[in-house]
Formats: C-alpha cells, structure tokens, sequence
C-alpha cells in the first residue's frame, strides 16, 4: 500500500534548463534492505527542467519505517562521469577533464542534519533515514558555485549560487 502525490512549487528557475544543468539528477527513496520486505518500497524522483524545488507526499506502512534516499549528483559536482565520449592517449582511455566546482549537500530529517553512509568500493552516497509514525519530512538540498563562476564574491548576496531542494512528506500509518 503506497501512495504517491506531487505537489507544484512556485520556485521556478529563472530560466528552462536542460536536465543535465541540473544540480540533483536524481533522487532514489528505497525501504532499507535490512528489512527484508516481501514488497520492497522504491521510487524514483528525476530532475525537472523548470523547478528548482521538488515536494513529494509519501503514505508508508509502519514495515517501511527505514528508508534510504540516494541522490545522484551532477559529474561538474563529483556524481558520476558523463556518458560522452572518451579520450585516448597514450594508448590509455580517459574520460574528458570535467571542472569540478565546489558544493555542499544537505539532508535533513524532521529538522536534524543526516551523515552519508561511506561504503568501501563504492562512489555512490546513501542516507539512512529513520521515521516515526506519523507525519516526517526528509529534505535533500544541494548548495553550489554557479557554473562558470570561478569564486563567490564576498558583496554578491548569493546570485553566483545555484540551489536545488527536493522535499519529502512521509507520513508513516500505524499498525
């Protein structure tokens, strides 16, 4: 028993972007694989080409009450490499050379800031989040120098920022 409902934000980007501008790919909601669920929960919520804010309501069971939420970052913020083509030199394949800019992600749980799991061999972050029955809200927030921008002016006020936030209602139902 899942339900699923979208809500519209007025936090439009100043301008349509493509989804590859996006700060946040992806966020993936999976239930937590030490519950062992006969019914596993997942969902997949892609980036938007003219939100820069997200808010999803989510109805879980009480067997969901673990959840892991994985976002998927932009490879200029340190996500995954691009699927352009590859370089050869040397004989050796390479990936192009991607500007890495500097960023800060964010996730937050009723109010109280969350740690990524580090997992040996693995590049990817994953964030255990833990509910209680009722009403929580889980936000992602990803904060980053505007692409192009070499270094944040100290006068500027946040115009060479780029912010995305996706936010999540869960509402856990009782037994």
């Amino acid at each position: 028993m899942y339900a699923v409902c979208y809500h519209i934000s007025n936090k439009l980007l100043t301008h349509p972007t493509a989804i590859t501008d996006a700060l946040i790919y992806s966020l993936l909601i999976t239930s937590h694989p030490s519950l062992a669920l006969p019914n596993p929960f997942k969902h997949l919520l892609p980036a938007s080409p003219l939100l820069s804010h997200h808010l999803l309501t989510l109805t879980l069971p009480y067997t969901h009450s673990i959840l892991q939420f994985e976002p998927s970052l932009n490879p200029s913020l340190g996500g995954a490499p691009p699927t352009t083509q590859s370089h050869h030199i040397n004989g050796k394949i390479t990936s192009p050379a991607i500007e890495r800019r500097p960023y800060k992600l964010f996730v937050l749980v009723n109010g109280q800031r969350v740690q990524a799991n580090f997992l040996p061999g693995q590049a990817r972050l994953q964030y255990d989040v833990r509910l209680g029955v009722g009403m929580n809200r889980v936000e992602v927030e990803c904060v980053a120098l505007a692409a192009g921008e070499k270094q944040a002016s100290p006068g500027t006020r946040g115009e060479a920022l780029e912010v995305e936030r996706i936010g999540v209602f869960i509402n856990v139902l009782r037994m």
